[in-house]
């Protein structure tokens, strides 16, 4: 009898004991997961706060997914041979890792004339940096970074050294920002550089800005934004983004007008960290 309760009781024993080791592997397993979900929150929150928040991330996810679908099914049509090959490299890479050093991205001159035309350029002809700020007018991250001052600063501190233009950077689920572009671009047009920067100002601050405020006429204002010519000048600028690699509104490109080389500093940045981009270009002349 006692050898049977002593059995029974040893096997009581084991089943807790083994009860209680996957209680504890299950809860480690919870609390494992739930410590990389919350390292994978704080990653993403990371991700949005660096290109002005998780609107932004969205709509990253969704250029670049209707631009590589525009672009595969381009090369379908024209160059399907072309799709072999990548589809080939695929196969024989799949298991290679590729490393990309973003430091080192530049500019042929002549790319960088071409960025710089159809818009106003500030600064000396001699500049040894360039300043691209990519911006929609209705992004509210956009008129923070801009109407804080930053970039009137650094134009005010580096003088004749750093040219500034301003590129129009309007995302489609945002209502009015091609509109308040295209009349962005019409002040420029119609009034010239000068009238361009207070525009700029002047729709991130009210988004009014017209023929009234320009002492044009309505006749030569309204012909203006609803030509094909202006909307084209802004869907160039947009499109620039693919070239430049910038991925989020607002962004600022700084290039090396002598090498080519530039970098993208995107979301609300202090000036500090355009001093020392600036100045490592600057010393090295």
């Amino acid at each position: 009898m006692f050898k049977q309760e002593y059995a029974i009781s040893r096997g009581f024993a084991t089943a807790l004991l083994v009860l209680c080791t996957l209680a504890m592997i299950l809860s480690n397993y919870i609390f494992t997961k739930d410590i990389a979900k919350e390292i994978d929150g704080y990653l993403m929150q990371h991700e949005y706060q660096k290109i002005g928040g998780e609107e932004n991330y969205r709509i990253l996810q969704e250029l670049q997914k209707r631009e590589i679908l525009s672009y595969l099914d381009t090369l379908k049509r024209e160059q399907p041979e072309v799709i072999d090959e990548i589809l080939a490299s695929i196969s024989e890479a799949k298991n290679d890792t590729v490393t990309v050093d973003a430091s080192k991205l530049d500019i042929e001159a002549g790319d960088l004339d071409a960025l710089l035309e159809d818009t106003s350029v500030y600064g000396g002809t001699g500049a040894m940096v360039t300043l691209l700020e990519f911006s929609d007018f209705e992004c509210p991250y956009c008129k923070e970074q801009h109407m804080s001052g930053v970039i009137s600063e650094l134009r005010d501190i580096y003088g004749d050294d750093l040219q500034y233009a301003f590129k129009n950077f309007p995302l489609a689920q945002h209502t009015h920002a091609m509109n308040l572009a295209i009349q962005a671009k019409c002040i420029e047009k119609l009034w010239g550089s000068e009238a361009y920067l207070w525009a700029i100002d002047t729709l991130f601050t009210t988004w009014a800005a017209g023929a009234e405020a320009l002492e044009v006429s309505e006749d030569q204002y309204g012909e203006c934004v609803s030509s094909a010519e202006i909307q084209n000048t802004v869907e160039r600028e947009f499109g620039q983004w693919r070239y430049l690699g910038v991925i989020s509104t607002p962004s600022v490109v700084i290039i090396d007008n002598w090498t080519g080389e530039y970098q993208v500093v995107s979301g609300n940045e202090d000036i500090s960290v355009y001093w020392e981009k600036i100045d490592a270009i600057i010393s090295k002349k």
